[in-house]
Protein backbone atom coordinates (compact mmCIF):
# COMPACT_ATOMS: atom_id res chain seq x y z
CA UNK A 1 0.00 0.00 0.00
CA UNK A 2 1.49 3.55 -1.08
CA UNK A 3 2.35 5.73 1.95
CA UNK A 4 0.45 8.24 3.21
CA UNK A 5 1.40 12.15 3.29
CA UNK A 6 -0.36 14.50 5.76
CA UNK A 7 -0.79 17.63 3.96
CA UNK A 8 -1.52 20.95 5.71
CA UNK A 9 -4.67 23.14 5.14
CA UNK A 10 -2.06 26.26 4.90
CA UNK A 11 0.41 24.24 2.06
CA UNK A 12 -3.05 22.91 0.56
CA UNK A 13 -4.86 26.09 0.14
CA UNK A 14 -1.70 27.89 -1.28
CA UNK A 15 -0.66 24.97 -3.58
CA UNK A 16 -4.00 25.16 -5.05
CA UNK A 17 -4.73 28.19 -5.23
CA UNK A 18 -1.15 28.85 -7.29
CA UNK A 19 -1.78 25.57 -9.53
CA UNK A 20 -5.60 25.76 -9.57
CA UNK A 21 -7.02 21.82 -10.77
CA UNK A 22 -3.87 20.55 -11.69
CA UNK A 23 -2.75 21.47 -8.15
CA UNK A 24 -5.65 19.93 -6.35
CA UNK A 25 -5.37 16.57 -8.58
CA UNK A 26 -1.40 16.32 -7.45
CA UNK A 27 -2.30 16.38 -4.20
CA UNK A 28 -5.28 13.69 -4.33
CA UNK A 29 -2.64 10.71 -6.23
CA UNK A 30 0.10 11.98 -4.04
CA UNK A 31 1.25 8.91 -2.83
CA UNK A 32 0.76 7.32 -6.12
CA UNK A 33 2.72 9.72 -7.43
CA UNK A 34 5.48 9.46 -4.96
CA UNK A 35 5.67 5.89 -5.66
CA UNK A 36 6.29 6.63 -9.41
CA UNK A 37 8.87 9.68 -8.37
CA UNK A 38 10.84 7.04 -6.13
CA UNK A 39 11.11 4.22 -9.12
CA UNK A 40 11.96 7.17 -11.65
CA UNK A 41 14.72 8.68 -9.69
CA UNK A 42 15.85 5.40 -7.85
CA UNK A 43 15.40 7.15 -4.76
CA UNK A 44 13.60 6.09 -1.36
CA UNK A 45 12.10 7.34 1.94
CA UNK A 46 10.77 10.48 0.27
CA UNK A 47 8.77 12.09 3.21
CA UNK A 48 7.22 15.67 3.06
CA UNK A 49 9.09 18.20 4.96
CA UNK A 50 7.63 20.97 8.01
CA UNK A 51 7.36 24.15 6.61
CA UNK A 52 5.98 23.69 3.28
CA UNK A 53 5.66 27.31 1.28
CA UNK A 54 4.51 26.49 -2.32
CA UNK A 55 6.52 23.37 -3.79
CA UNK A 56 6.34 19.81 -2.37
CA UNK A 57 9.44 19.04 -0.85
CA UNK A 58 10.78 15.71 0.59
CA UNK A 59 13.48 14.24 2.14
CA UNK A 60 15.00 10.57 1.18
CA UNK A 61 18.00 8.84 -0.12
CA UNK A 62 19.39 7.22 -2.72
CA UNK A 63 19.95 3.44 -2.85
CA UNK A 64 22.82 4.17 -1.32
CA UNK A 65 22.30 5.74 1.62
CA UNK A 66 22.83 9.30 0.00
CA UNK A 67 20.75 12.06 2.09
CA UNK A 68 18.52 14.19 -0.85
CA UNK A 69 16.08 16.68 -1.47
CA UNK A 70 13.26 16.35 -3.55
CA UNK A 71 10.98 19.14 -4.66
CA UNK A 72 8.14 18.69 -7.06
CA UNK A 73 5.65 21.03 -8.58
CA UNK A 74 3.35 21.01 -11.68
CA UNK A 75 5.01 23.95 -13.36
CA UNK A 76 8.11 23.52 -15.34
CA UNK A 77 9.71 27.46 -15.18
CA UNK A 78 10.48 27.88 -11.55
CA UNK A 79 12.25 24.12 -11.30
CA UNK A 80 14.11 24.73 -14.49
CA UNK A 81 15.26 28.60 -13.34
CA UNK A 82 16.18 26.98 -9.80
CA UNK A 83 18.46 23.70 -11.43
CA UNK A 84 20.31 26.39 -13.71
CA UNK A 85 20.91 29.00 -10.73
CA UNK A 86 22.30 26.06 -8.96
CA UNK A 87 24.34 24.67 -11.65
CA UNK A 88 25.55 28.21 -12.32
CA UNK A 89 26.54 28.51 -8.91
CA UNK A 90 28.11 25.18 -8.41
CA UNK A 91 29.02 22.68 -5.99
CA UNK A 92 31.58 24.97 -3.66
CA UNK A 93 27.99 27.17 -3.35
CA UNK A 94 25.37 25.49 -3.94
CA UNK A 95 23.84 22.21 -3.66
CA UNK A 96 24.60 19.98 -6.41
CA UNK A 97 22.11 19.01 -8.75
CA UNK A 98 21.57 14.93 -9.20
CA UNK A 99 18.40 15.10 -11.49
CA UNK A 100 16.23 17.99 -13.53
CA UNK A 101 13.33 16.92 -14.78
CA UNK A 102 11.46 20.05 -14.72
CA UNK A 103 8.59 18.83 -18.10
CA UNK A 104 7.62 16.13 -15.15
CA UNK A 105 7.63 18.64 -12.64
CA UNK A 106 11.17 17.13 -10.94
CA UNK A 107 14.37 18.45 -9.01
CA UNK A 108 16.14 16.49 -7.62
CA UNK A 109 19.57 17.58 -5.24
CA UNK A 110 21.85 16.15 -2.52
CA UNK A 111 20.95 17.11 0.85
CA UNK A 112 23.55 19.50 2.84
CA UNK A 113 25.01 18.25 6.31
CA UNK A 114 24.45 19.19 8.79
CA UNK A 115 22.41 21.24 6.89
CA UNK A 116 21.60 24.04 9.85
CA UNK A 117 19.95 27.39 8.57
CA UNK A 118 22.52 30.22 8.77
CA UNK A 119 20.22 32.33 10.78
CA UNK A 120 20.02 29.29 13.30
CA UNK A 121 24.15 29.63 14.24
CA UNK A 122 25.38 32.20 13.33
CA UNK A 123 24.94 36.67 14.73
CA UNK A 124 23.89 39.19 12.33
CA UNK A 125 27.46 40.15 11.92
CA UNK A 126 28.97 36.28 11.55
CA UNK A 127 26.21 35.68 8.70
CA UNK A 128 27.24 38.64 6.97
CA UNK A 129 30.74 37.31 7.02
CA UNK A 130 29.34 34.05 5.64
CA UNK A 131 27.57 36.00 2.85
CA UNK A 132 31.15 38.33 1.97
CA UNK A 133 32.61 35.05 1.75
CA UNK A 134 30.21 32.97 -0.65
CA UNK A 135 30.21 35.77 -3.29
CA UNK A 136 33.87 37.29 -2.73
CA UNK A 137 34.62 35.52 -6.17
CA UNK A 138 31.68 37.37 -7.96
CA UNK A 139 28.34 36.31 -9.13
CA UNK A 140 28.36 33.90 -12.19
CA UNK A 141 28.03 34.59 -15.91
CA UNK A 142 24.54 34.53 -16.58
CA UNK A 143 23.63 31.20 -18.95
CA UNK A 144 22.62 30.76 -22.30
CA UNK A 145 19.71 29.16 -21.23
CA UNK A 146 16.43 31.93 -20.99
CA UNK A 147 15.82 33.35 -17.63
CA UNK A 148 13.81 36.10 -16.03
CA UNK A 149 15.52 39.61 -16.21
CA UNK A 150 15.01 42.17 -13.10
CA UNK A 151 12.33 44.00 -15.07
CA UNK A 152 10.40 40.80 -15.69
CA UNK A 153 10.66 39.77 -11.70
CA UNK A 154 9.78 43.16 -10.42
CA UNK A 155 6.94 43.80 -12.83
CA UNK A 156 4.65 43.45 -9.90
CA UNK A 157 5.58 46.83 -8.77
CA UNK A 158 4.44 48.16 -12.05
CA UNK A 159 1.65 47.37 -11.52
CA UNK A 160 0.40 47.50 -8.03
CA UNK A 161 1.77 51.12 -8.40
CA UNK A 162 -1.26 52.06 -10.81
CA UNK A 163 -3.31 50.38 -8.20
CA UNK A 164 -2.04 49.85 -4.49
CA UNK A 165 -5.44 49.18 -3.41
CA UNK A 166 -5.27 48.78 0.32
CA UNK A 167 -1.04 49.14 0.23
CA UNK A 168 0.65 52.50 0.64
CA UNK A 169 0.64 54.20 -2.49
CA UNK A 170 3.21 56.90 -2.49
CA UNK A 171 5.49 54.44 -0.89
CA UNK A 172 4.97 52.03 -3.88
CA UNK A 173 4.78 54.49 -6.99
CA UNK A 174 7.82 55.75 -5.04
CA UNK A 175 9.52 52.16 -4.80
CA UNK A 176 8.88 51.89 -8.64
CA UNK A 177 10.20 55.28 -9.77
CA UNK A 178 13.31 53.83 -7.85
CA UNK A 179 12.87 50.72 -9.56
CA UNK A 180 12.49 52.48 -13.18
CA UNK A 181 15.85 54.45 -12.48
CA UNK A 182 17.72 51.42 -11.81
CA UNK A 183 16.61 49.46 -14.78
CA UNK A 184 17.46 52.15 -16.76
CA UNK A 185 21.20 52.37 -15.49
CA UNK A 186 21.61 48.73 -15.09
CA UNK A 187 25.30 47.48 -13.59
CA UNK A 188 26.82 44.19 -15.05
CA UNK A 189 24.48 41.58 -15.88
CA UNK A 190 25.29 38.07 -14.11
CA UNK A 191 23.52 35.04 -12.64
CA UNK A 192 21.63 35.45 -9.68
CA UNK A 193 20.21 34.11 -6.58
CA UNK A 194 16.95 36.02 -6.65
CA UNK A 195 15.93 34.45 -2.89
CA UNK A 196 18.76 35.33 -0.90
CA UNK A 197 18.43 34.99 2.74
CA UNK A 198 19.83 33.71 6.04
CA UNK A 199 17.48 30.26 6.01
CA UNK A 200 18.90 29.91 2.01
CA UNK A 201 22.43 29.44 3.43
CA UNK A 202 22.90 26.30 5.13
CA UNK A 203 25.73 24.43 6.77
CA UNK A 204 27.57 22.16 4.77
CA UNK A 205 30.53 19.72 6.24
CA UNK A 206 32.87 19.71 3.05
CA UNK A 207 32.24 23.47 2.07
CA UNK A 208 31.47 25.66 5.10
CA UNK A 209 27.94 27.16 3.89
CA UNK A 210 26.40 26.80 0.71
CA UNK A 211 23.62 28.33 -1.08
CA UNK A 212 19.79 26.85 -1.37
CA UNK A 213 16.71 27.36 -3.02
CA UNK A 214 17.34 30.01 -5.56
CA UNK A 215 14.77 31.75 -7.83
CA UNK A 216 17.43 31.92 -10.66
CA UNK A 217 17.63 35.17 -12.65
CA UNK A 218 20.03 37.28 -14.49
CA UNK A 219 20.84 41.01 -13.67
CA UNK A 220 22.71 43.34 -11.36
CA UNK A 221 24.46 41.35 -8.30
CA UNK A 222 23.52 44.39 -6.23
CA UNK A 223 20.05 43.05 -6.41
CA UNK A 224 20.69 40.02 -4.25
CA UNK A 225 22.27 41.99 -1.69
CA UNK A 226 19.38 44.41 -1.35
CA UNK A 227 16.98 41.48 -1.52
CA UNK A 228 19.29 40.38 1.91
CA UNK A 229 19.26 44.11 3.41
CA UNK A 230 15.33 44.00 3.06
CA UNK A 231 14.92 40.33 4.68
CA UNK A 232 13.42 41.47 8.09
CA UNK A 233 12.87 37.60 8.90
CA UNK A 234 14.79 35.82 9.65
CA UNK A 235 17.67 37.92 11.41
CA UNK A 236 21.00 36.14 12.86
CA UNK A 237 20.77 34.74 16.21
CA UNK A 238 21.34 37.68 17.90
CA UNK A 239 18.04 38.88 17.25
CA UNK A 240 19.35 42.58 16.85
CA UNK A 241 16.43 45.20 16.48
CA UNK A 242 15.61 45.42 12.95
CA UNK A 243 16.71 48.90 12.24
CA UNK A 244 20.03 47.84 13.83
CA UNK A 245 20.42 44.95 11.29
CA UNK A 246 19.39 46.97 8.17
CA UNK A 247 21.67 49.31 9.08
CA UNK A 248 24.92 47.00 9.92
CA UNK A 249 23.78 44.94 6.95
CA UNK A 250 23.88 48.38 4.04
CA UNK A 251 27.09 49.01 6.17
CA UNK A 252 29.18 45.72 5.70
CA UNK A 253 27.70 44.91 2.25
CA UNK A 254 28.45 48.37 0.62
CA UNK A 255 31.96 48.28 1.88
CA UNK A 256 32.68 44.63 1.30
CA UNK A 257 31.57 44.58 -2.22
CA UNK A 258 32.80 48.49 -2.75
CA UNK A 259 29.32 49.67 -4.16
CA UNK A 260 27.73 52.69 -3.40
CA UNK A 261 25.42 52.51 -0.29
CA UNK A 262 23.09 54.61 -1.81
CA UNK A 263 22.31 52.03 -4.68
CA UNK A 264 22.64 49.09 -2.63
CA UNK A 265 19.67 50.58 -0.19
CA UNK A 266 17.84 51.45 -3.30
CA UNK A 267 17.57 47.88 -4.32
CA UNK A 268 16.55 46.96 -1.02
CA UNK A 269 13.68 49.62 -1.05
CA UNK A 270 12.30 47.95 -4.23
CA UNK A 271 13.15 44.57 -3.04
CA UNK A 272 10.79 45.60 0.39
CA UNK A 273 7.95 46.70 -2.20
CA UNK A 274 7.65 43.38 -4.13
CA UNK A 275 7.42 42.07 -0.51
CA UNK A 276 4.22 44.04 0.54
CA UNK A 277 2.93 43.75 -3.18
CA UNK A 278 3.78 39.23 -2.63
CA UNK A 279 1.71 39.38 0.75
CA UNK A 280 -1.29 41.28 -0.15
CA UNK A 281 -1.18 39.03 -3.41
CA UNK A 282 -0.41 35.98 -2.00
CA UNK A 283 -2.22 36.28 1.41
CA UNK A 284 -4.50 39.19 1.24
CA UNK A 285 -2.92 40.76 4.35
CA UNK A 286 -0.94 43.63 4.35
CA UNK A 287 1.93 43.36 6.07
CA UNK A 288 2.74 46.69 8.97
CA UNK A 289 6.78 45.29 9.27
CA UNK A 290 7.14 45.20 5.31
CA UNK A 291 5.72 48.82 5.11
CA UNK A 292 7.94 49.55 8.48
CA UNK A 293 10.91 48.16 6.28
CA UNK A 294 9.89 50.71 2.92
CA UNK A 295 10.36 53.88 5.39
CA UNK A 296 13.55 52.97 6.70
CA UNK A 297 15.10 51.81 3.20
CA UNK A 298 13.40 54.96 2.00
CA UNK A 299 15.56 57.26 4.01
CA UNK A 300 18.33 55.39 3.95
CA UNK A 301 18.91 56.17 0.03
CA UNK A 302 19.12 59.38 1.06
CA UNK A 303 21.25 58.49 4.24
CA UNK A 304 18.71 60.48 6.44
Amino acid sequence: MPATFPIPDDFRQRFCDVFGAIGTEWLATLPERVAQWQTRLNVQGLQLVSGLSYNLVFFGETQAGAPIVLKAAPEAGPLASEAAALEGFGIARAAGVLAALPEEGLLLTERLQPGRRLAEVATEREALDVVVGLFRGGWPAAPERSLDDLAAFTHSLERVAADPGPLDGDLLRAAHAVRRSLLAEPGPVRLLHGDLHYDNILTDATQGHRLIDPKGLCGDPVFDLGYLVSRTMPLGRDALPVAQAVELRLQVLAKAFAIERARLAAWAFVAAGLSNVWTLEDHGQVCEEDLAMMRQLAAAQTGR
